[in-house]
């Protein structure tokens, strides 16, 4: 049986079971033979099926979080590039989920009051860092970078809702990025 730790992607089999059964219906057994150990060892560790899904939405959004920074500071690559390699790890990898899992917009929903919960305010270290790498080029002054910043976040988390597949997401993120950078705000 496999040891779970908080960095284990074991966290991904596990949404995808929540995916494909629903919260509800997902038994513990289930949850169990997704992450690879006993059920008991679920009860254990998280108490029960909210406690699961907290670990694996934590670990799901810890993992996307980090790659969408280390995408932002990939270098050399343009600002542009690394915005569109951001959006891409921080929530273009969820439509996927989301689209193609009988339960996914109901897994969604909960993780996003799941993400409320654990979290103050969730987006802070990507919405900082996108902030800091829009003022970094010089191309905006901290104002500036802030409102489009913001209005490159709105519009991701739109993308995400409405995208048909990962690949119309990214299109849709180039197309903002590429107006806003060219706009200069």
């Amino acid at each position: 049986m496999a040891h779970l730790t908080d960095r284990d992607p074991t966290y991904l089999r596990v949404l995808e079971a929540f995916g494909h059964y629903g919260f509800r219906k997902a038994s513990m057994d289930d949850l169990a033979r997704a992450a690879g150990v006993s059920r008991q060892t679920l009860y254990n560790r998280f108490g029960g099926k909210e406690g699961v899904l907290d670990w694996a939405i934590d670990g799901y959004v810890t993992q996307s979080e980090a790659a969408a920074l280390a995408a932002l500071d990939g270098k050399p690559a343009d600002l542009a590039s690394r915005l569109t390699g951001f959006f891409a790890q921080w929530l273009g990898s969820s439509v996927e989920f989301l689209r193609t899992a009988p339960h996914g917009a109901e897994i969604f929903e909960l993780g996003k009051q799941a993400r409320a919960r654990l979290r103050p305010d969730p987006d802070e270290a990507c919405t900082t860092a996108l902030v800091a790498a829009l003022e970094g080029e010089g191309r905006f002054g901290h104002e500036a970078a802030r409102e489009a910043g913001y209005v490159m976040m709105m519009a991701s988390k739109g993308l995400l809702l409405g995208a048909r597949d990962t690949d119309a997401y990214a299109a849709g993120m180039r197309r903002v990025i590429g107006f806003l950078l060219a706009a200069r705000v």
